[in-house]
């Protein structure tokens, strides 16, 4: 998975660790809450190639800027953003185009709902700039949960599930009858099937989708940037949106299915708390089999997704062309704007 690693940061507790992979002459370090805003602050000189700070802005999410005198100005941040009560929370900045360029830092995220926020919670929120939400749940979810909408976001809500095929013999389902379905996978064969009806929603969602129209809408301007992606558990209907986003930005196939993965580490201790709450729910071991590897990802389920885009078309802006009327021009527009 390629990014742009010329800075690496890394949390452990409340300090950073800066590391500069490539040589640079007098490398300062600053920091800013507004990437690309050309508001930052000085904080140390880096001798070496590594410096280890404190949060520097308590409450808000750091960004670092590494200055010197033989490159442009370097930015990075960590992949995770840190907000414990939003889970599979992250960054899509930093990672490198086909062409050399780079997503931009803080303007791409993407992770679970905000429903669970504390007072500080919505405060950090507040302060990381959300100029919109996608919202890719169905309306029963929102109904019981319904999210929070931090200071100067736009809400949009839009479903990106039409149907859920899970059980045996392919019936479509709605998302909230999951439960039901696990009921009816009783042996081997039928976690297989209900698997392979599973990557067949992953087939099905990238094409003529209104919420991902949506989703291209939001690319057009700098008013609806930075954008948050989510539904329930950021990693399914948020998990295409997502590699769609990368992938119209130039972004690699390999890339964009690392970022996808990464859910898999992201919400690895949520899953297995919701695992050992619902587990005992089920009457068929063969129903918790199945339900324990959808509340991960597989790589075979977004792969399901680009195999059918590149069966129907023979590029991914042909795609766009005749699914959603991107035009070349459009496409090159989201670029100048959103990579470096």
């Amino acid at each position: 998975m390629k990014r742009d690693a010329r800075i690496v940061v890394t949390k452990v507790i409340n300090r950073y660790d800066v590391l500069v992979t490539v040589p640079l002459v007098n490398p300062k370090l600053f920091y800013t809450a507004k990437p690309y805003s050309g508001e930052d602050t000085f904080i140390c000189d880096i001798i070496g190639d590594e410096a280890v700070v404190e949060n520097p802005c308590e409450g808000q999410r750091p960004y670092f800027i590494v200055k010197s005198d033989s490159s442009p100005d370097i930015l990075a941040s960590t992949r995770a953003v840190d907000l414990a009560e939003v889970e599979n929370f992250r960054d899509q900045g930093g990672y490198l185009t086909e062409s050399g360029k780079t997503v931009k830092w803080g303007r791409f995220l993407r992770g679970g709902a905000f429903d669970k926020l504390s007072d500080n919670g919505k405060a950090y929120l507040d302060t990381m700039n959300i100029k919109a939400i996608l919202d890719y749940r169905a309306t029963d979810e929102i109904k019981h949960n319904p999210d929070y909408s931090p200071a100067g976001a736009k809400y949009n809500h839009a479903p990106a599930m039409r149907a859920l095929p899970i059980g045996p013999g392919g019936d479509a389902r709605v998302l909230r009858s999951l439960e039901e379905d696990m009921e009816l996978i009783t042996c081997e064969s039928d976690v297989e099937e209900a698997l392979n009806n599973f990557r067949m929603l992953y087939k099905d969602l990238p094409f003529h989708n209104p919420a991902y129209t949506k989703l291209f809408e939001t690319l057009d301007s700098e008013s609806t940037v930075p954008l948050y992606q989510h539904c329930s558990a950021g990693k399914d209907r948020t998990g295409v949106g997502c590699a769609l986003t990368l992938l119209a930005l130039g972004v690699g196939i390999n890339t964009a299915m690392g970022d996808y993965l990464l859910s898999a580490t992201y919400r690895e201790e949520a899953n297995k708390m919701f695992f050992e709450n619902i587990k005992d729910k089920f009457a068929s071991e063969y129903g918790v089999k199945f339900f324990y590897r959808i509340m991960s990802v597989e790589k075979s389920f977004l792969q399901s997704s680009f195999d059918k885009i590149f069966e129907m078309y023979p590029s991914f802006d042909a795609f766009l062309k005749e699914e959603y009327q991107i035009t070349p021009d459009r496409v090159e527009h989201w670029r100048n704007l959103h990579l470096v």
